[in-house]
């Protein structure tokens, strides 16, 4: 098991405890904090869930593709490819929680109806 292997787990990890110790109020410390997901409690508590749902499940799958590569591909051809998968678990994860929140809350981050 590679470096980069070990960095992804290292992430899937990281998503794990973000699920399970989800941030209950704004804080400095931790959350998924964004200018959106600090407008209000509301917008704050449905982007740290949505974020913490989905980053773990596209950490999970990137963790198991990095395997894969491990396994079947030329260790040069996988050290480049690693930390790309992991790189991009965590944008992929960001981007959709971002559109997520445009489409539940208002600019101003009322509830749409």
């Amino acid at each position: 098991m590679d470096l980069f292997l070990n960095n992804n787990l290292l992430i899937l990890a990281i998503a794990v405890l973000f699920r399970i110790f989800l941030p209950k109020r704004r804080m400095l410390l931790y959350g998924y904090r964004t200018r959106f997901s600090r407008l209000n409690n509301a917008t704050w508590l449905e982007a740290n869930k949505y974020f913490a749902n989905l980053f773990l499940l596209v950490t999970f799958i990137c963790y198991l593709l990095s395997v894969i590569f491990e396994l079947t591909v030329s260790n040069h051809i996988s050290e480049k490819l690693n930390p790309i998968i992991a790189i991009t678990s965590i944008v992929l994860a960001v981007v959709l929680t971002e559109k997520h929140l445009k489409n539940k809350f208002n600019d101003d981050g009322t509830e749409k109806i």
